[in-house]
C-alpha cells in the first residue's frame, strides 16, 4: 500500500455528503485475436467516465473491486478469475432510490454544504425539450382521442 492509499482510504463515513467528479464501472473486454477457436480472452477493467461538472452524492459505502483475466472459461472445470490487482472505490449515490456508484478516491472530496441539505429520493436526468417543442406537444395531444374517463385510446 503507498502513501496515497493510506491518505485516501478512510477520510469519509457513511452519510458524508461529497462531490463527485468521475465514475468507474468494471466491465468484461472480449479478445478474439489469439485463438484458432475463435475463444475470446476476457479482461476484466475499470472504465472511468469524467463529467465537465461534480455532482453531489452521499456515500454508502467502500468495497475493493478486482481487476484481472477470465480464464479457461470453456474448459470442463469452468472458469476461474485471475485478479491482477484490486483497486478501492467508494460506493456514492446521488439519490436515495437510485443505484449505487463507484467512484475512485482522488475524485471525490467534501461537499460544503448546510446541515439542512438532505440527499433526493430520485435524482433524474434533465430533459432537453424547450418552451417551444412542449406547447407543439401539448397541443397534439389534445387531439388525441380518449375514452370516458380520460385516458387515452
Amino acid at each position: 500500500m503507498n502513501k496515497m492509499d493510506a491518505l485516501f482510504k478512510y477520510i469519509f463515513k457513511i452519510g458524508d455528503v461529497v462531490q463527485v467528479r468521475a465514475v468507474v464501472t468494471f466491465e468484461n473486454k472480449y479478445d478474439y485475436s489469439g485463438d484458432i477457436y475463435r475463444t475470446p480472452i476476457v479482461y476484466r477493467e475499470m472504465v472511468r467516465k469524467e463529467f465537465k461538472n461534480y455532482f453531489l452524492a452521499q456515500i454508502v459505502g467502500a468495497k475493493h473491486k478486482m481487476v484481472g483475466q477470465i480464464l479457461d472459461h470453456n474448459s470442463e472445470d469452468g472458469a476461474y478469475f485471475q485478479v491482477e490487482s484490486s483497486i478501492f472505490v467508494w460506493e456514492v449515490k446521488r439519490g436515495l432510490l437510485n443505484k449505487v456508484e463507484y467512484a475512485l478516491p482522488e475524485d471525490i472530496w467534501f461537499a460544503l454544504t448546510n446541515t439542512s441539505w438532505k440527499v433526493p429520493i430520485v435524482v433524474q436526468n434533465r430533459y432537453s425539450w424547450n418552451d417551444k417543442d412542449r406547447a407543439e406537444l401539448r397541443d397534439q395531444m389534445k387531439n388525441v382521442k380518449r375514452d370516458k374517463k380520460g385516458r387515452w385510446i
